[in-house]
């Protein structure tokens, strides 16, 4: 480094520690130093532990940047300067399938009486129970896989993430139905919808990715074939026809699909390891 640069940073650590303000603003202000110098500084000026906190990592990450420019990071900037981590997204992401798999199981219900008659008409809740927590599964990992491929988290992929979950809250209430009335079409063909809605979602939520990150040549590569995406919401529109025949067809069908999920994307989880 030449001495008009070591000046600089000097002028620039100075004017990051005269900060003396405690709100996000100076924050803000630091961070954007950091970037136009790219070198790591602490701010020594008296923080909240949690402001402090804040910006340590902050600085952390864009000096890890400017170090190893080849390497991808797992963040990026919107528009008005503040990072957008894809590890926050695949966090709220996670709690929200957790919260709705706990939802599932309060549901569940132990036999009446002690007597083969009472567990016989608990059967279909346990069965759907089954089917229904084997599915969240299969999008949580996935879902896992493929945000630890994403490099961009651009607003539309954080909007199509939120639609997928919406989809997948909905799993609960359709799994009690089927629970109470098995035999009946309605709630198989809700249950199709759902399914349906969850599948197409999780599709426009690939598409947005592969949109923020078309620069991901790996990524790029990854997603560029989707054959059991493309065939997923044909199996749900067959399931929801089917139950107008029997709603056991439906079921099998629904079965089917989560037997073609249960391995991970192999696309993902290969370039992943890679």
């Amino acid at each position: 480094m030449g001495r008009d640069d070591t000046q600089r940073d000097s002028e620039n650590l100075s004017k990051c520690e005269s900060l003396r303000s405690r709100t996000d603003t100076g924050i803000k202000s630091c961070v954007a130093t950091a970037r136009r110098t790219g070198s790591l500084y602490v701010v020594r000026r008296p923080l909240a532990r949690a402001e402090s906190a804040t910006l340590n990592t902050r600085l952390l990450t864009l000096n890890e940047m400017s170090q190893h420019p080849e390497r991808p990071a797992e963040t990026s900037e919107d528009p008005v300067g503040e990072v957008i981590d894809s590890g926050r997204l695949e966090s709220f992401s996670d709690g929200v399938m957790a919260v709705i798999i706990t939802v599932m199981a309060f549901n569940l219900r132990p036999p009446v009486h002690d007597s083969w008659t009472s567990v016989e008409h608990r059967v279909p809740s346990l069965l759907i129970y089954i089917l229904s927590f084997t599915v969240i599964g299969i999008y949580w990992n996935n879902h896992h896989h493929l945000l630890r491929m994403t490099t961009t988290i651009s607003g539309g992929v954080m909007w199509a993430n939120l639609a997928l979950l919406f989809c997948l809250s909905l799993t609960p209430v359709v799994t009690e139905w089927i629970g109470q009335g098995a035999r009946s079409a309605f709630p198989a063909v809700a249950y199709g919808i759902v399914s349906l809605a969850s599948a197409l979602t999780y599709f426009a939520l690939v598409r947005t990715i592969l949109r923020a990150n078309h620069h991901d040549e790996k990524l790029v590569r990854a997603l560029g074939h989707d054959v059991k995406g493309a065939i997923s919401p044909f199996v749900s529109v067959s399931g929801i026809a089917l139950a107008f025949v029997s709603p056991f067809l439906s079921y099998a069908c629904y079965g089917l699909l989560s037997l073609m999920w249960i391995i991970p994307d192999r696309r993902l989880v290969r370039e992943h390891q890679h």
